[in-house]
């Protein structure tokens, strides 16, 4: 393992800044030239890895909880015929050159969203989605339908 991935780790698993990397490299470093003193005991990289990460932990920086992601509705989505495509918005050009590309009449299209992973929602599921992870902006008819302009 590299000290760069060493780092982005710590940075992430400790909810650190930039500064407070570069502020705590000189210490790690100082540590690492302690350890490649020929009297200090051998180390392996597990070792070298635990202790970067001893010292991120102490500059005070709590590990993240590892919260299950919020489901979230990520953009317009229409199915037919076990077809999906994506757009920013239903009929978009983005769907339309999709639904020329693949020679299915436009007309028909099962209309809704997807969320982060790629599962399709009805407009009302997606309402459902949207207003738990506090995405409606606007309200532009009636409520429990998702739209676009909900969202953006």
């Amino acid at each position: 393992m590299d000290i760069e991935t060493i780092i982005k780790d710590s940075i992430e698993a400790f909810d650190l800044t930039k500064d407070q990397v570069i502020g705590g490299l000189s210490s790690v470093l100082q540590d690492l030239d302690n350890i490649a003193n020929p009297n200090s005991p051998v180390c392996d990289e597990a070792d070298v890895y635990g202790m970067v990460r001893e010292h991120f932990r102490s500059l005070g920086s709590k590990e993240k909880e590892r919260k299950p992601m919020q489901r979230r509705v990520v953009c317009a989505a229409m199915r037919k015929d076990g077809i999906l495509i994506c757009g920013a918005r239903h009929f978009d050009q983005v769907m339309r050159d999709q639904v020329k590309l693949i020679g299915l009449p436009s007309v028909s299209w099962e209309q809704g969203f997807i969320d982060q992973k790629g599962v399709f929602l009805t407009r009302e599921e997606a309402w459902i989605i949207a207003k738990d992870a506090d995405q409606i902006i606007r309200i532009v008819s009636s409520e429990g339908t998702l739209y676009s302009e909900n969202l953006y």
